[in-house]
């Protein structure tokens, strides 16, 4: 969390890591972020800590760098957004994405068929690494995205979501391969 004095809002880091016990609603599998963020800063506040600024990072994002989240939230400020996290660019254009079902494949988006693949719009998915967030924009608005969110785009290279032992060994095989790219 984040708080804020001066004009530009400076970290605040604790050495000691708290945990609260999360309401039943929030503490399942379908729990939504912003729902438990608004949870834990209303605790905070009820212990007399308030924050302006808060970012939430994800355990499975291996690839944060200190350079990204200090570049994410300089925009933050800067730009006066909701809220700021990367994005990666789809390798494919999503308009001629396909559907398969049983066993026969068909264009989601038929009217494609013919687009140049170069043509198309490029289209870009939240990289699931973190978010920045304004305390009071994530507590009025009750989401995270909003018409005021900010996006810094990544390499390929720089993110991996895991949620399988198949992504862990990718995730560990990018790893691999960016450390020999840094010391080459």
């Amino acid at each position: 969390m984040l708080g804020c004095g001066g004009a530009v809002p400076q970290p605040i880091f604790s050495a000691t890591a708290s945990s609260t016990a999360r309401n039943a609603q929030n503490s399942n599998d379908h729990a939504g972020t912003a729902e438990v963020l608004i949870e834990v800063l209303n605790e905070y506040e009820r212990r007399q800590r308030v924050f302006g600024y808060g970012c939430c990072i994800y355990p499975t994002a291996p690839f944060i760098t200190a350079e990204l989240l200090q570049r994410t939230f300089q925009m933050m400020v800067t730009e006066e957004y909701d809220s700021v996290f990367p994005i990666l660019r789809f390798s494919y254009p999503i308009q001629r994405a396909l559907k398969s079902e049983n066993g026969k494949v068909n264009m989601i988006w038929p009217e494609n068929y013919s687009a140049r693949s170069q043509d198309l719009l490029p289209a870009y998915h939240d990289a699931g690494q973190f978010y920045w967030f304004e305390v009071q924009a994530l507590k009025q608005k009750k989401r995270l995205w909003t018409d005021r969110s900010g996006a810094l785009e990544i390499s390929e290279l720089d993110a991996h979501d895991i949620d399988s032992l198949e992504d862990w060994s990718v995730a560990e095989f990018k790893y691999r391969f960016r450390a020999h790219a840094r010391s080459v």
